[in-house]
């Protein structure tokens, strides 16, 4: 296993500031995230954690939101739960997505300027079709791709 821990505090998209704090173990069979803070402009995330189980197929992500919209301060606890096909062993997570995730992202704890909501959940799924394309050796078997 290997310990990561990434710091960008003075970065920039474009010409907005952006600040990011990780930390992470990273195995050949996971990424166990045990810390992650981001902000950009007037929106922050801070104490997310998570895992990537990469054999299992399994993603799990959680952390607090708070951000500015037309002056209203708002605030809430976000998880995203999913699942993926995991990579064939041996190869590497960089085309992880290719075939797709599904999962839900839950909003909890919501307050827009001091008033409480109620929380929320999304059902959701992500087709991806490069590898329904037949085009070199990201070709899977034909289950793995929707067929309409």
């Amino acid at each position: 296993s290997m310990t990561v821990q990434a710091s960008l505090k003075d970065g920039r998209l474009g010409t907005d500031p952006i600040s990011l704090e990780t930390r992470a173990v990273v195995t050949l069979q996971a990424i166990q995230i045990s810390s992650l803070n981001l902000r950009y402009l007037a929106h922050a995330l801070s104490d997310g954690t998570g895992t990537l189980d990469l054999r299992k197929g399994n993603l799990s992500l959680s952390a607090k939101y708070s951000g500015e919209y037309f002056s209203d301060n708002v605030q809430l606890q976000a998880r995203l739960d999913g699942q993926f096909i995991p990579p064939a062993s041996g190869a590497g997570a960089q085309n992880l997505l290719d075939q797709g995730l599904q999962g839900h992202l839950a909003l909890n704890d919501i307050t827009v300027a001091g008033r409480p909501y109620p929380s929320w959940t999304i059902a959701f799924i992500v087709f991806t079709f490069s590898s329904c394309s037949g085009s070199g050796s990201t070709r899977r078997a034909a289950p793995r791709c929707p067929r309409w």
